[in-house]
């Protein structure tokens, strides 16, 4: 496909820059960072020449590249991408817009993965204030912010707000979008994965099977791509007197 592209449209026409875009998140969804890595910079330096260094595709296109480079553990250069992309969106669209603040999240996600887990609670705390003003505190994003402050704070030691933010969170998912909701599950996971103690098996278990089992029986075509994940996951659960047995089983835009 992309190479017809090129034949009939050329390397720097949009349309085959797009191509090489979705074909690259296509990748990046597979694992292949490696291979996605080499297009991602292909596509960054054809935006910036045609559109210049803040053009909204250069700077989704930096963003792109530095989310592969996360993935990758290239943690230093992808916080200094996001952080590009972060100043940026500020001083173009202002520190309330959605993309500023999904960059800031995505920003604090890179800092937490280098244990600057002050640096990144002080933005999560950020982002989750302004969906809660912006968005109000049932819908997804905020939840999500929810989800992802309790895990800096878990790490930071402070393990029982870390739950209660994710049971609030997770009881209020249930109620407005329901047990089958991709939130919901996400939500649900995140308090599975906290819950590290021996002495929190039992509790670990409940959280599964009250919210999470019902994915081994449901066709994957009803699934999102994160409920895949955390069905492949729970299969690893298996449970012997209510603890956990030690068997293992067998994150754009264009």
């Amino acid at each position: 496909m992309i190479d017809a592209y090129r034949r009939l449209l050329g390397d720097e026409h949009p349309d085959t820059i797009n191509a090489i875009a979705s074909l690259g998140a296509t990748l990046h969804a597979q694992g292949e960072y490696d291979h996605v890595q080499t297009m991602s910079e292909q596509v960054l330096d054809a935006y910036r020449r045609l559109l210049g260094d803040e053009h909204p595709h250069t700077l989704n296109a930096i963003a792109n590249l530095a989310s592969t480079l996360h993935a990758q553990g290239k943690y230093d250069h992808a916080q200094t991408m996001t952080e590009q992309v972060l100043d940026a969106r500020r001083r173009l669209l202002g520190d309330e817009h959605p993309d500023t603040i999904t960059t800031i999240a995505t920003l604090a996600a890179t800092l937490h993965a280098q244990g600057q887990y002050d640096h990144a609670r002080a933005l999560k705390e950020q982002v989750l204030d302004a969906r809660r003003r912006l968005l109000g505190d049932e819908h997804p994003d905020t939840l999500n912010a929810t989800a992802n402050l309790a895990i800096t704070l878990h790490a930071q030691g402070e393990k029982g707000r870390a739950h209660s933010l994710l049971l609030d969170a997770l009881t209020t998912s249930q109620r407005v979008y329901g047990k089958k909701n991709t939130v919901t599950s996400g939500v649900a996971w995140q308090l599975v994965s906290l819950l590290d103690a021996p002495h929190e098996a039992n509790r670990k278990k409940s959280v599964v099977i009250e919210n999470l089992s019902w994915l081994s029986k449901e066709p994957p075509s009803q699934l999102s791509g994160e409920q895949k994940s955390i069905r492949e996951r729970i299969k690893g659960f298996i449970f012997r007197g209510g603890k956990p047995a030690n068997r293992r089983p067998s994150k754009r835009k264009k």
